[in-house]
């Protein structure tokens, strides 16, 4: 099996968590480094570029606050801010890896992980860069499953974006209510058809300072619900994205906890092809903003 092009750096005081990281990691990337003491981090950063790092959140015997990960995090922003950090707390210190999101890290697992969830966080920051919008260029082109018609493709201009703003990247929380969870709801598509959608549960998070909702769905057909579908409308839609909304996927978590990030907020196929059946996101998924990050229609 060929392993994943990346620069991977693991940055944790327990040598036990260094060699159990470095197993799983080294099976699925091309350059994994292990280092115990974070004060190291000024030469190895100036020696390599890293693609991704993860970083312990706590290094001092007894310190438990998670600010010394917070400093660290600040320093490799500066060192090398096209870094991505990925925060590796134990359960309890949850909220101070939702902080660490706050500060600007990609992401955050949880001690002990599972290892596919481990890799899979991994991929997903390595995938988090402006050349993943190269690859879905390409492959919108050049791809034969591409939505564009067959008879566009050679002349399809690259997608048009928003500038990436870390605003619009916010930690959320889903709830689930054992009323409302798992009901299903026949969403309008964009054919005039009706799909079967399960309610998983509401998505609570703040932008700018004012709190949202966003309920997340599954296919009624999907018995192992292992990503969220969010589809979302707000107050560009229509003039500035789509008319029928934008989509979000997220990896569902154990713990409920999440980071939803509109910069990667994407328009459905039939914005490119109506042939195909797209869903209209739901009223209670209209937000009462703007939300300028993620795919927009192109500038005229």
């Amino acid at each position: 099996m060929s392993k994943e092009a990346g620069n991977i750096l693991v940055v944790d005081d327990d040598a036990d968590v260094l060699l159990a990281a470095g197993i799983v990691l080294k099976k699925q990337f091309q350059s994994v480094v292990t280092e115990t003491a974070p004060d190291r981090l000024h030469p190895l950063l100036a020696q390599q570029n890293f693609d991704v790092i993860l970083l312990d959140m706590n290094y001092s015997s007894g310190v438990t606050s998670g600010q010394e990960g917070i400093q660290w995090l600040h320093t490799i922003q500066k060192l090398s801010p096209d870094a991505k950090v990925i925060m590796m707390t134990a359960y309890g210190g949850v909220e101070l890896a939702v902080q660490a999101i706050r500060e600007g890290a990609t992401d955050f697992i949880i001690k002990p992980w599972e290892n596919s969830k481990l890799v899979t966080t991994v991929s997903a920051a390595l995938r988090y860069s402006r050349s993943d919008r190269e690859v879905k260029d390409r492959a919108f082109r050049e791809d034969p499953s591409s939505p564009v018609p067959a008879a566009d493709r050679a002349t399809f201009p690259p997608l048009a974006y928003f500038p990436p703003d870390e605003s619009y990247r916010v930690p959320a929380s889903l709830r689930v209510s054992a009323g409302d969870a798992g009901r299903i709801i026949k969403m309008p598509t964009s054919t005039g058809q009706l799909r079967d959608m399960v309610r998983i549960g509401s998505l609570e998070f703040s932008v700018k300072g004012q709190a949202l909702k966003l309920s997340a769905f599954a296919e009624a057909a999907d018995r192992r619900v292992d990503r969220l579908f969010v589809p979302f409308a707000d107050l560009t839609t229509g003039t500035e994205t789509y008319a029928g909304g934008r989509y979000l996927d997220l990896d569902r978590t154990a713990t409920g906890l999440y980071v939803i990030d509109f910069n990667r907020a994407y328009h459905p196929y039939c914005f490119y092809n109506p042939e195909y059946d797209c869903p209209f996101p739901p009223a209670e998924n209209r937000l009462p903003l703007p939300v300028r990050a993620g795919e927009r229609m192109p500038e005229t």
